[in-house]
């Protein structure tokens, strides 16, 4: 008895871990920034825009949710006067947004064909400027705490393996500590202190996930 009793356990844990899954993800977008990069220096007076590609890393917890890692790098530009003064100087310039963090993801709604998505996320983020000309290089650095990202969307799910769709997401944070790093000079970095400000990004952009 105790050894049909053992084997019917063992029968009914099977579908149990077999559903245990990894998901590998990545995200295409477009992201426009508001808010202050410090008191009184806004974020579009340096950056206008940008185009972020995030990985994710996630691992099912349930039926229809996931929690994992995210890690993204994104391309920014530059405001148009700094791109006119950085090319009436003949420097080069250049700016990007490190991003790492943990996140969690559900589908609230399967309609079959279509799922409709939300997540939430937080985790660190880094803000670089560079200017170039010849060999001499400068740098500025501004990192902090990205407080939350907000994501939401809707994935075509022509197979078990493969969901793919559109999302939109919204994120603040907070930066605290900036660098400074001028060839020939100390490198120099600072809290931020009571300059702190908070900022945003808005995303919007196309989701792949396979579901292993």
């Amino acid at each position: 008895m105790r050894k049909l009793l053992l084997a019917a356990a063992l029968v009914l844990a099977v579908p149990t871990v077999s559903q245990a899954q990894f998901g590998l993800g990545v995200r295409l977008g477009y992201g426009v920034p508001g808010g202050d990069v410090v008191k009184g220096g806004k974020y579009t007076d340096g950056i206008k825009s940008s185009t972020p590609i995030q990985l994710d890393a996630m691992f099912r917890t349930g039926a229809n949710t996931a929690a994992g890692l995210y890690l993204g790098y994104a391309v920014n530009t530059l405001n148009s006067d700094i791109k006119a003064s950085c090319s009436a100087l003949g420097v080069s310039c250049s700016s990007s947004t490190f991003r790492v963090g943990l996140q969690f993801t559900g589908e609230f709604l399967d309609l079959g064909l279509i799922g409709l998505w939300g997540g939430i996320g937080t985790g660190y983020e880094s803000l670089t400027i560079k200017e170039e000309l010849g060999g001499a290089k400068a740098e500025m650095n501004l990192r902090g705490w990205e407080w939350a990202t907000i994501s939401a969307g809707a994935d075509l799910k022509p197979l078990k393996l493969i969901n793919a769709g559109l999302f939109v997401s919204y994120g603040f944070g907070q930066f605290r500590v900036q660098s400074f790093k001028v060839t020939g000079y100390p490198d120099e970095t600072h809290g931020i202190g009571s300059d702190k400000a908070t900022h945003n990004l808005f995303q919007i952009g196309l989701r792949g996930m396979l579901n292993l």
